[in-house]
């Protein structure tokens, strides 16, 4: 099951090396994408260890960071304990119902995992339906292959070239 291989990934701390020169400058990048005004509610997928959860908690009101690990939540439960608006929560985003409202969902390179396009595309529809359109900027916001652009006349999520869907 994809929990099960969630789970033996992280069975050993620091899968991916969290503190390379890579990581760090991705997430300097993704924070750098981030409006400079002050975010409500924003909900992180595939958080990991807490890394970025870290980095990005100072910067909402209340943060969800969600992982489909059990041993993920917990170990960025224990880096991030200091982080008073955060709620941490096991959520296989495939199968699981997104929290909303949201002003910011962060999902870093995690959606290559998903099955298929149709995946791909039906996670697009969930997000659009729960992210709050009022006081977002107009502008384009790209994580990892999914760009999410508000036009003013809705939330547009361009999951594969052929495949946008209006809100």
């Amino acid at each position: 099951s994809r929990h099960e291989y969630w789970e033996q990934l992280f069975r050993s701390p620091d899968p991916w090396q969290y503190s390379s020169a890579y990581e760090q400058e991705k997430y300097e990048r993704q924070l750098s994408l981030l409006p400079e005004r002050p975010i409500g509610e924003a909900l992180e997928l595939a958080c990991a260890e807490g890394h970025f959860t870290r980095m990005l908690a100072p910067r909402v009101q209340r943060l969800i960071a969600s992982d489909i690990s059990t041993t993920a939540v917990a170990r960025a439960a224990e880096r991030c304990s200091a982080q008073r608006n955060v709620e941490y929560r096991r959520l296989d985003f495939i199968a699981d119902a997104l929290p909303a409202p949201l002003d910011l969902i962060v999902c870093s390179e995690v959606l290559y995992y998903l099955p298929d396009l149709d995946t791909l595309a039906r996670l697009g529809e969930r997000i659009a339906h729960v992210i709050k359109l009022e006081g977002l900027d107009n502008g384009c916001y790209l994580f990892h292959g999914i760009s999410f652009v508000n036009l003013g006349r809705g939330l547009v999520s361009r999951c594969a070239p052929q495949k946008v869907f209006w809100r």
